[in-house]
Parts: C-alpha cells; structure tokens; sequence
C-alpha cells in the first residue's frame, strides 16, 4: 500500500474536491501508477482529519475528472469496506 497522502492545505474549497482534484493530478502526473495500492478509505480519512464519507466522495470526483482523458490511467473508487484496499487501474 502506498502512502500517499495528498496536501491539501493550499486547495479552496470543500475537502472532497480537493482530494478529487489531488488524486486526479497525481495519476496524470505518473506520480500514481497504474496498479499503485491506495490507502483504505478509512486511513486516508483520519491522516487528513475528514470523515470517510468525504474521502468516497473525493474518490468517486476523481474517477470522473480522470475520465475526461480517456488515455489515463483512473484510481478506483476506495472501497466502503475499511479494510478493503483499492488501487489505481488502466
């Protein structure tokens, strides 16, 4: 599982589209490859001190903003199950 954890200090705005925004910036960027485990749901959400309702929706926005290029890389959604571990497909 990686660690990524998404700065979100400079970002406006509500929380889940920061890390829609994050997540999708970091796929384009090859900073997040294909097949890169994602942090649970519920990890992401107590490192960045949101609920984990905020870090599925974050999840499901950057899955839409990805799939403006159909060519890149998209994360899966994080799952609603805590343990469940969700990672970044083609």
């Amino acid at each position: 599982m990686t660690s990524w954890i998404p700065d979100l200090t400079a970002r406006n705005g509500p929380r889940y589209r920061a890390i829609a925004e994050a997540l999708a910036e970091d796929v384009r960027g090859g900073r997040l490859a294909a097949g890169t485990q994602l942090p649970t749901q519920r990890d992401l959400a107590w490192k960045l001190h949101v609920t984990i309702g905020t870090v599925g929706e974050g999840a499901g926005g950057s899955v839409r903003a990805a799939s403006d290029d159909p060519g890149a890389s998209q994360p899966s959604d994080f799952g609603s199950d805590a343990a469940k571990k969700s990672t970044i497909s083609k």
